[in-house]
């Protein structure tokens, strides 16, 4: 690691730039996250800003730009589902991690997808997924952050795990053995 740290900007926070490049040494889990539009089509948006945050009550939690075109959509829907991808879901994640206004229906009749109870989209070949009703949303600077109360779940695959790391998607190695048992 350097071991010359860099230095705040003038309004005592680091600059964007370097910020985006510590997280980019951080390996995330990637989930399209969807939800409907007002007009009810089904919008989606890949992630790997999506966490638990609590068992009781069952929280999670995403963090949406706001500039982004699924912002308002997830805000005005209110309920909404993730999908933790598995490594043989790149395409997925690739498709929705393009912005466009409106997803063409072929964006999703190219996979597998189910409904979850309250009407949720999700994709049943990953790892797991939920469905939410928002709970809470709070503005931080250019994002939102949704807390999301659990209402449904849908069990996992067994697969590996879709992974972001160093601005690349990455599967987990085959010898990646866990090193103490869970």
């Amino acid at each position: 690691m350097p071991t010359d740290p860099r230095p705040a900007g003038e309004d005592g926070a680091a600059p964007p730039v370097l910020l985006r490049d510590v997280m980019a040494h951080r390996a995330a889990c990637v989930a399209a996250v969807t939800t409907r539009s007002g007009l009810g089509a089904d919008l989606a948006m890949t992630v790997s800003s999506f966490a638990s945050v609590s068992l009781d009550p069952p929280l999670v939690v995403v963090s949406v730009s706001r500039t982004s075109l699924f912002h308002d959509a997830l805000l005005g829907h209110g309920v909404w589902a993730a999908t933790l991808l598995s490594a043989e879901q790149q395409p997925v994640a690739a498709c929705f991690a393009r912005p466009r206004a409106q997803h063409r229906p072929d964006d999703f009749q190219r996979w597998e997808t189910a409904r979850m109870p309250g009407g949720s989209l999700v994709f049943p070949a990953g790892l797991a997924a939920v469905e939410c009703v928002t709970s809470t949303t709070v503005r931080a600077g250019g994002s939102t952050v949704v807390l999301g109360l659990v209402t449904a779940t849908l069990s996992g695959s067994g697969r590996d795990p879709l992974l972001y790391f160093r601005r690349a998607y990455r599967r987990m190695s085959a010898d990646a053995a866990p090193s103490v048992a869970a």
